[in-house]
């Protein structure tokens, strides 16, 4: 943000405030994306974006230029450089001329998936000093992550099947949020032929082991952690809930791909994450040496 260039103080305060929480990273793939990803954000000074227009995404999402919601590249040149810096592994999309122009890889496999760190770590009650909102925006869930002896933490899978042209797969995350879940972690990644092999293994059950164990999809693949009261031992319940009041999504959940016991969730959990939102009610720590 220019303004920032000329007050070290500023700088300062501004830094503080980007890290004083979980922040979502999107790169957004279109023809003139930045132009476009700037027309609907409008200007950096929240004061200018009202004046010109209510339904600007900073008019509605940032109170004043320090404290702004949402930070979008003003550049090709730094639009380059943001994508460089903030996805080091690359993107999780079919590379492109401008990609190879501009020396952006594709991710053929997923950096943090780590057999050694499921054997090793497990889930532990998060320590913090007290309860506090997951993230400002509404990806969330509404309210607040209230601690509970009841309180699971799951992976849910969305594979290329789910992503496609339609975010149908959005609104079915929406209406997860809206029955309390909270999200905790989450990326999108890419997982290559042995990290897809293991989470089959993980995830069939022992009845249906006959060596023929069928991999999951090739291509990008949505990752998030939700949390909740039972989380993982209702979650075919809450899809069902779901189902009720929006048949149409009852299509994407079935190709869903989730534990069905606690255990798998911790295995998963531990395979593909290292570390979960501050907020989380849970944390991945190594094992108690016995």
């Amino acid at each position: 943000m220019h303004w920032l260039s000329s007050d070290p103080s500023a700088v300062e305060a501004y830094v503080q405030y980007l890290s004083s929480g979980p922040s979502l990273a999107l790169c957004l793939q279109r023809e003139n994306a930045v132009k476009r990803l700037l027309d609907v954000l409008g200007p950096e000074d929240p004061a200018q974006a009202r004046a010109q227009d209510q339904f600007l995404w900073r008019a509605d999402y940032s109170s004043d230029q320090l404290h702004s919601g949402i930070y979008g590249s003003r550049s090709y040149q730094r639009a380059v450089q943001d994508v460089k810096r903030l996805f080091p592994q690359g993107l999780c999309c079919t590379e492109t001329n401008t990609m190879r122009q501009e020396q952006i890889p594709s991710v053929h496999s997923d950096h943090l998936a780590c057999l050694a760190r499921e054997q090793s770590h497990t889930l532990a009650a998060a320590n913090k000093p007290s309860l506090s909102h997951l993230m400002a925006s509404g990806l969330t869930g509404a309210g607040l992550l209230v601690r509970s002896a009841l309180c699971q933490t799951t992976c849910l899978l969305l594979p290329t099947s789910v992503l496609g042209p339609a975010p149908i797969h959005l609104d079915l995350l929406e209406q997860l949020l809206r029955t309390g879940c909270h999200l905790v972690a989450g990326r999108m990644t890419v997982l290559d032929e042995t990290q897809r092999c293991h989470i089959a293994e993980t995830l069939v059950l022992p009845s249906e082991r006959d060596g023929k164990i069928c991999s999951l999809p090739e291509g990008p693949c949505l990752i998030v952690v939700l949390q909740k009261d039972n989380a993982v031992t209702c979650f075919d319940s809450m899809l069902e809930s779901i189902y009720r009041e929006r048949s149409n999504l009852a299509k994407v959940g079935k190709m869903l791909i989730y534990p069905s016991t606690e255990k798998k969730a911790l295995q998963l959990l531990c395979y593909l994450f290292d570390v979960l939102s501050p907020d989380s009610h849970h944390a991945i720590v190594p094992q108690q040496s016995e």
